[in-house]
């Protein structure tokens, strides 16, 4: 490697427009690892929605940098994927990719959910990082003997979000001297205070819906509050039990009349400013998540306080 900055490549599963914590963090690190001078671009599934990828090339310019949507196929949409159990491989990609991947000197992979990138890259001799945005959920997975030798042998570090993460990467072997402590952080001259906005009773939760997330355990909550609330849940819509039941919920409680629920499914990144701005709380309901969910940061750099 010269002695000018390192040119680096972000490997995420998915991107923009499937948006989450691990798509937001992916993003705001390219901006601004490009704003300092490190050449940084993205590379992710040609996909708009998860595990569903096309078979088509695509570059795109987003924020001043490169986005390479490779080609893949997933042949396990209806059937058991057994790579997916054995090698946590959800999609087969277009081996070309490798040819970009060598003009970078750093590859960064994200999300722990899936290795694909990490070990369709295994015969790429670059310095590898990998990011574990969700290890609290797929730790018991990598437990087992086979895939834990596989997943300590895909990078040269492991970076987590949290101290407890980072404690559960030493639990599957990696050496502590390979694993660093990434806090998310969130631009501070776009997720800003506008005490103009506070509307008094709105609560804001912004969250995948799904089990984990515990949106059920928060609309529960509605029967112990005794003053009249404006619930705001900003999520994205998918076609599981779990949704189905969520938008239940939602239209009994406002059946009820005492608390108003607005359900939207079509609010993420920048959109989310303004509700942030807006909300008197924000509220992370997770049931099992001890990573600390990049949405935190956000809102209190909105100036709302959270109950978590």
């Amino acid at each position: 490697m010269s002695d000018k900055n390192p040119k680096v490549l972000m490997l995420t599963p998915s991107y923009d427009p499937i948006i989450g914590g691990t798509e937001t963090v992916v993003k705001n690190l390219a901006i601004h690892l490009n704003k300092i001078g490190v050449e940084t671009d993205v590379m992710t599934f040609n996909m708009d929605k998860k595990w569903h990828p096309r078979w088509k090339w695509e570059i795109r310019e987003d924020d001043g940098f490169k986005v390479y949507r490779i080609p893949a196929f997933n042949p396990f949409k209806k059937m058991l994927n057994p790579m997916g159990l054995f090698f946590k491989v959800n999609v087969i990609p277009n081996p070309s990719f490798r040819k970009i991947v060598k003009e970078y000197d750093i590859l960064h992979f994200h999300d722990d959910v899936d290795l694909t990138f990490p070990l369709f890259s295994c015969f790429v001799k670059k310095l590898k990082v990998f990011s574990c945005h969700t290890l609290d959920v797929t730790f018991n997975t990598y437990k087992k003997s086979f895939l834990k030798h596989v997943f300590r042998n895909v990078a040269d570090v492991y970076i987590s979000g949290c101290k407890s993460t980072a404690a559960l990467l030493t639990k599957l072997g990696i050496p502590e001297d390979k694993i660093g402590v990434l806090y998310y952080g969130v631009d501070a001259d776009r997720y800003v205070p506008d005490m103009k906005r506070k509307e008094d009773n709105l609560v804001l939760c912004a969250s995948r819906i799904e089990p984990r997330k515990g949106i059920d355990v928060l609309l529960k909550s509605l029967q112990y509050i005794q003053t009249p609330i404006h619930l705001a849940i900003l999520g994205v819509e998918n076609k599981s039990n779990y949704f189905n039941e969520i938008k239940r919920m939602v239209n009994v409680e406002n059946k009820k009349g005492k608390h108003k629920i607005t359900f939207l499914l079509t609010v993420s990144g920048d959109k989310l400013i303004p509700w942030y701005q807006r909300a008197s709380i924000f509220v992370t309901p997770h049931i099992y998540n001890p990573v600390f969910p990049v949405v935190n940061p956000e809102a209190l750099s909105c100036g709302t306080p959270i109950v978590g």
